[in-house]
């Protein structure tokens, strides 16, 4: 048997070849590019849109902490986010605990009964 006999001549291979290309290019449009790309950042602004100004400020600056520094003392989060920000605006800390419980809600943080926040970096349901 030839190799073109078991392969099919060049002309329909390279057909097919086109033809697959297509097909993942349709899915590609379809499925993913089209589609606004759900990330966990993209979970966070939005559930910090439903809130007023210095919670929705705080759970921005606490998941940008948290994405670089994976796991933190509350006290040491609390001093290095929100402190700062008590210069700018009125932040209370009630804003903090309500800040970092609905993060936690969110999935993207764990806050550990010692007083130990860890980054999770995924939805509850385990997608990122």
């Amino acid at each position: 048997m030839k190799l073109d006999e078991f392969f099919g001549n060049k002309k329909e291979v390279k057909e097919k070849k086109e033809e697959n290309t297509a097909k993942k290019n349709n899915n590609i449009k379809s499925g993913g590019e089209e589609r606004k790309q759900t990330s966990l950042r993209n979970v966070v602004e939005e559930a910090a849109k439903k809130f007023e100004e210095p919670i929705s400020t705080l759970m921005l600056k606490i998941y940008d902490y948290m994405e670089r520094y994976k796991s933190v003392g509350i006290i040491r989060l609390y001093e290095d986010v929100a402190k700062p920000l008590k210069l700018k605006m009125k932040v209370d800390d009630n804003d903090f605990k309500k800040a970092l419980n609905v993060l936690r809600e969110i999935g993207a943080v764990d806050v550990v009964d010692i007083g130990v926040v860890n980054w999770r970096g995924q939805f509850k349901n385990g997608e990122s």
